[in-house]
């Protein structure tokens, strides 16, 4: 009874990890040192200018740039000034790696910049989450012993810059709660919430988890989404019990609406309750699911887009070359997302896990993805190798390529728990593939784990013969927008 009953509800955090997500929150800055500034306009004798900012497109005044490598003395940095600028220098008169850092941000490379005014984006640096905001989400509607599971999952929106730094523990709550069904315990993820309901598993069953829980890691504005759905009890566990893969199971779940609220994020001692009735998920797609190599598997996500947030409303197994109908609503225009994985690299929290092909855009007749990645190689301390997938040019547009470095830690939880997080603390952008990479040698080495990940970034070609505008993509923030497709791999050092 209790293997079943936590079987139930691992099928819950099944189509958690299906999604994605992060705060797209303008939160506060709490690092005195570096308070961004507003945002001014450059003047005509300062047009040759570096411009930093961050995210939200405040500047940073406190930034400091580095052309090329470090040299001997470590001098050759050179200092924003209070709009968050540096002069591009007289010496600079090739193409060069540019390396941005600032107090409590990420540092960025941007590979072979011509010199010319560019504006470099940089985006906070997070941290370990310490604190809980706990609400309810209302709209749900259950019915006692009609079969089925009803729940809610709290989560925050996401943008596509976030799936470029897919972390799924800010997907499914490391965290748990206990919670009791027929003088059992059973851990359940902290931002799933269940209504108070009964049903029949050989004896009545109540299960109830009266609240949800998002772990931060700084007060802000929060912009929190719920999605409603159940799930039929006796079937989802007889499968278990046959073994059946995980992911197999999201299309026994039906998803009915969603909700979003804008939070003031201040106190932990708030409690936002969010309407999961907001939209209706009545209207219908198909998409087609491509031919899936032997040992591979397709999940799809329908989704949809708001200013520069996407949604997830639909989670479901894509059989290859198999057609397969997703909910979506009729306010909104639908939005698709492909993920294609090796089928032993669901689960986990090692560099494997990470390996992954997207494909982000409006939906089409046919799911297409580029090939899965093998893992990179460091080939010295500053040196990577990466292994290019084939991918024909008359498919497929270079949109360049993202590398995060990110340090993994560990947080300690309640009942002996450990959750891995990773701290992403260096990204190198470079405006085309490359199957070598250098870095500049900047830090010295330490003995912190770290996580090197790659994503090539890609764009479809219209082959309709129509006659489309050519689009310029020149910054990294333009291509990660424009790109339609990526595929990344990661190693552990």
């Amino acid at each position: 009874m209790k293997r079943a009953l936590i079987a139930a509800m691992a099928t819950i955090l099944l189509f958690t990890v299906s999604c994605t997500k992060k705060s797209s929150d303008q939160e506060q800055n709490q690092d005195t040192k570096s308070t961004p500034q507003k945002d001014e306009t450059i003047g005509a004798n300062e047009s040759l200018v570096i411009q930093i900012s961050n995210d939200q497109g405040l500047t940073i005044p406190d930034a400091r740039l580095l052309l090329g490598d470090l040299n001997t003395a470590g001098k050759n940095w050179l200092t924003a000034n209070e709009k968050g600028q540096i002069t591009i220098p007289e010496t600079w008169t090739q193409s060069q790696d540019v390396t941005v850092e600032a107090p409590g941000y990420v540092r960025v490379t941007v590979k072979d910049q011509a010199p010319k005014p560019v504006n470099v984006v940089l985006r906070k640096k997070s941290q370990l989450p310490s604190l809980s905001l706990k609400g309810t989400v209302s709209g749900i509607t259950t019915k006692d012993k009609d079969g089925y599971i009803d729940f809610g999952i709290a989560l925050d929106s996401m943008t596509r810059n976030d799936l470029l730094n897919f972390n799924v523990n800010k997907i499914v709550s490391p965290w748990t709660e206990k919670i009791s069904a027929a003088g059992f315990e059973f851990p359940v993820p902290q931002n799933i919430y269940i209504p108070k309901q009964k049903e029949s598993y050989f004896i009545s069953v109540t299960i109830q988890k009266p609240w949800f829980n998002l772990n931060y890691d700084m007060y802000g504005n929060k912009s929190i989404y719920t999605i409603q759905g159940r799930f039929p009890m006796k079937k989802v566990i007889s499968e278990l019990q046959n073994k059946k893969p995980y992911y197999e199971l999201v299309n026994l779940f039906e998803f009915s609406s969603t909700g979003q609220l804008s939070y003031g994020f201040l106190t932990t001692s708030g409690s936002p309750v969010v309407d999961s009735t907001q939209f209706k998920l009545d209207k219908d797609y198909t998409i087609k699911a491509p031919r899936i190599d032997q040992g591979q598997v397709a999940l799809g996500i329908s989704a949809f887009k708001e200013n520069s947030t996407i949604q997830p409303l639909d989670v479901k197994y894509m059989q290859s070359e198999q057609s397969t109908k997703f909910k979506s609503t009729a306010t909104t225009a639908p939005y698709f997302i492909g993920v294609v994985k090796n089928s032993n690299e669901f689960e986990g929290d090692s560099a494997t896990t990470e390996r992954m092909s997207v494909s982000i855009d409006t939906p089409s007749a046919t799911m297409t993805y580029l090939p899965l990645m093998n893992q990179p190689t460091w080939v010295s301390a500053m040196n990577l190798q990466i292994d290019m997938p084939t991918v024909s040019p008359t498919d497929y547009e270079d949109q360049g390529m993202v590398v995060v470095v990110s340090e993994l830690q560990s947080l300690n939880l309640p009942g002996g728990k450990v959750a891995k997080y990773k701290i992403p603390v260096w990204e190198i952008h470079t405006s085309q593939w490359a199957n070598h990479l250098s870095i500049p040698n900047i830090d010295t080495p330490n003995t912190t784990p770290k996580r090197v990940e790659v994503t090539l970034l890609a764009k479809k070609v219209d082959n309709s013969g129509q006659q489309n505008p050519v689009t310029i993509t020149s910054t990294h923030e333009e291509r990660v927008e424009s790109a339609t497709h990526f595929t990344k791999s990661a190693r552990d050092y």
